[in-house]
């Protein structure tokens, strides 16, 4: 198990990698759209949620009470102690974000939960409409001409393989 702190939109986010799966620790991006920690955890763990100690795994369980495969995962915390944080998979990120409704958030906050969630609608929307997204914070090797170029060249099935294996 690693874990990692990623910058996104001013805010330090925890991202835990275990058993192949990336997971992202919910209470930060709570905290920074200026939702109520305690009112989205209670949303949370009253779904079926999975209990992750050290080495042991997340179970990944597709029911509808437990939709986001939200998980608690133990790690050391920057001051030495175990912590236990509630952990969703990045995958599943984007779909708890969209069902939190901008107008029922602070004012002040309104901005950087649209901007979380139209970062996550342009990717959907690259993925479905080009095949590929692409992290503008970290930009790309290639323009979206050049990746057209490459998909022509060498079809879709290579380009996307050939993509997967650049990304990982």
């Amino acid at each position: 198990m690693t874990s990692e702190i990623v910058e996104f939109k001013g805010d330090n986010l925890v991202t835990v990698y275990h058993n192949g799966t990336e997971y992202v620790a919910l209470r930060p991006i709570v905290e920074a759209i200026g939702l109520n920690w305690y009112g989205q955890s209670e949303k949370f763990n009253c779904m079926d949620i999975q209990t992750v100690e050290n080495k042991s795994s997340c179970v990944d369980i597709h029911t509808t009470e437990n939709k986001f495969n939200c998980c608690h995962i133990t790690t050391v915390a920057a001051d030495g102690k175990n912590r236990k944080m509630l952990c969703i998979p990045i995958k599943k990120l984007n779909g708890w974000l969209f069902s939190i409704n901008p107008n029922k958030v602070k004012p002040e906050i309104r901005e950087k939960l649209i901007a979380y969630q139209e970062e996550c609608f342009q990717v959907l929307h690259d993925y479905w409409n080009t095949g590929y997204a692409v992290n503008q914070r970290y930009g790309s090797r290639f323009s979206k001409a050049e990746h057209a170029y490459l998909r022509n060249l060498f079809g879709e099935k290579h380009y996307l393989a050939f993509f997967a294996e650049v990304k990982n």
